[in-house]
């Protein structure tokens, strides 16, 4: 099983955005980093490529990205090999028309070993038209990742206030450990 979350935020705008390249790019975890359009080893330069093509079709001030993780139980990816292969070719799903940075990291999250993480700039390259997340394109997406991965999944969106009680939670197991 594969569980796909899809977040959005849309008040962190174009710093939110540098903070992700930032997250993605981090030496201590990411493992098979990758990108489409992109410097994928320069995460300041990944943000300054994104933001050209935002800047060229004038949208600077509308969501900055799309960040999708995909969490892959031991029974989808049984190693970190399986993982960043997976986490490559699902990235590859958004490469004809949008900038995408990628990579896995291996480190325990909700229950599974590994966990793609993709940023899409929500800017068509070739049009200049927005990524759309309704449920009609996550279904699509959903069913590319289950023809890579072999396996069911589902799509969970995050919004600001779910994430703020994940990392709660999250906080509160580290102090208790």
């Amino acid at each position: 099983m594969a569980i796909i979350k899809v977040k959005k935020d849309f008040s962190g705008g174009l710093k939110y955005l540098k903070n992700v390249c930032g997250y993605i790019y981090n030496q201590k975890y990411a493992v098979g980093l990758g990108g489409n359009g992109v410097n994928p080893y320069h995460p300041d330069v990944c943000y300054e490529q994104m933001l050209a093509v935002k800047k060229y079709y004038a949208k600077t001030t509308t969501n900055p990205l799309i960040h999708v993780m995909i969490s892959y139980d031991i029974f989808s990816a049984p190693d970190i090999q399986t993982a960043v292969y997976y986490t490559r070719k699902i990235a590859e799903y958004f490469h004809k028309e949008y900038q995408t940075l990628y990579c896995t990291h291996n480190a325990d999250h909700e229950h599974s070993w590994f966990h793609g993480h993709i940023l899409v700039n929500s800017v068509n390259f070739r049009d200049g038209k927005m990524f759309s997340t309704s449920p009609k394109e996550m279904r699509q997406f959903q069913e590319w990742v289950e023809s890579i991965t072999q396996t069911g999944a589902y799509v969970d969106y995050w919004s600001k206030e779910k994430d703020k009680k994940y990392r709660e939670k999250k906080a509160k197991s580290k102090a208790n450990s």
